[in-house]
């Protein structure tokens, strides 16, 4: 497990990660400790750990389920008012869908990605961070990212 400041300042905040559950917490710790730098809403920060548990359990399913071993990487980068959050892991993957349906009233079919996923994981992401995106990286695996809004007053401070 290695968290570092990239030295390029754009590439933000990288923790690498074993595919093992016992390290979703350090996972979330990380990403509070990021959000705090940035002084957003301690409210804000518990849907941050929520959605970083909730896509790293994900993440480790992945990793599992095709016997890969690699690192998870969570990683955070600053934009001008927001934080951008990634898991990104080297699983199987799946096809993420395009249109999901609106969180109000989900509804899922025993053939949805989203329930062989995780259960209710991405939904959940997704009603916490309705701007949530699922995608399949070009080399293997998934990215699930999400950004956290900053305030004027926070985004000025850093």
């Amino acid at each position: 497990m290695l968290a570092e400041r990239q030295r390029d300042a754009s590439d933000g905040f990288n923790l690498s990660l074993r595919p093992e559950p016992r390290y979703v917490g350090t996972a979330r710790a990380f990403g509070a400790a990021v959000a705090r730098h940035f002084q957003a809403d301690e409210e804000r920060i518990q849907d941050v750990k929520v959605a970083i548990s909730e896509a790293c359990s994900n993440a480790i399913k992945a990793h599992r389920n095709s016997a890969v071993n690699e690192p998870i990487q969570v990683v955070v980068r600053q934009g001008t008012s927001t934080l951008r959050y990634e898991i990104i892991d080297a699983g199987e993957g799946f096809e993420a869908p395009t249109n999901p349906p609106p969180v109000q009233t989900p509804i899922l079919s025993p053939d949805s990605p989203e329930l062989f996923e995780g259960g209710i994981g991405l939904m959940l992401i997704r009603s916490l961070f309705p701007d949530a995106e699922v995608i399949r990286n070009p080399d293997g695996g998934m990215t699930v990212s999400f950004q956290l809004a900053l305030d004027d007053r926070t985004a000025a401070a850093s």
